[in-house]
């Protein structure tokens, strides 16, 4: 229904927040663990991941009577994010990818990014309720 009004960008916008989420404690346990021996920091490929979840919506809303296509909802299971080693980092002397810098300005990246994606989501909802209370006024 929200498609509907809003148009896909919405589910769009509303995928990239999850990730942007996951994506968050991921780098967060990055952090956590900066002087863990053997550590190897791990990040999520949110170009992939957000292809992939789309891909996984458009295949759930062309499939609209699942029992009808002889599929049941377990096939319609939301594919796994996309996580990879974060290239780019110094090997410490302990073997840990650790530098604090990189990773806490993907962190701070990432909440940039997840503001944003947040505020236009908020913009939207707020057109509507603006068209409502005009409505609603005549």
């Amino acid at each position: 229904m929200i498609e509907g009004l809003f148009g896909r960008g919405v589910t769009v916008l509303e995928r990239a927040m999850d990730i942007r989420m996951a994506r968050q404690q991921l780098l967060a346990s990055n952090v956590a663990n900066i002087d863990t021996p053997g550590y190897r920091h791990l990040d999520v490929d949110f170009e992939q991941s957000l292809r992939q979840l789309m891909a996984h919506e458009d295949a759930a809303q062309a499939s609209t009577d699942l029992t009808a296509r002889g599929r049941s909802a377990d096939d319609l299971t939301p594919p796994a994010l996309k996580i990879s080693g974060i290239d780019g980092l110094m090997i410490g002397p302990d073997s840990n990818s650790a530098n604090l810098e990189i990773l806490m300005g993907r962190v701070v990246e990432n909440e940039i990014q997840y503001r944003i994606a947040a505020q236009f989501m908020g913009s939207r909802f707020n057109k509507l309720r603006t068209v409502l209370d005009t409505v609603a006024k005549s």
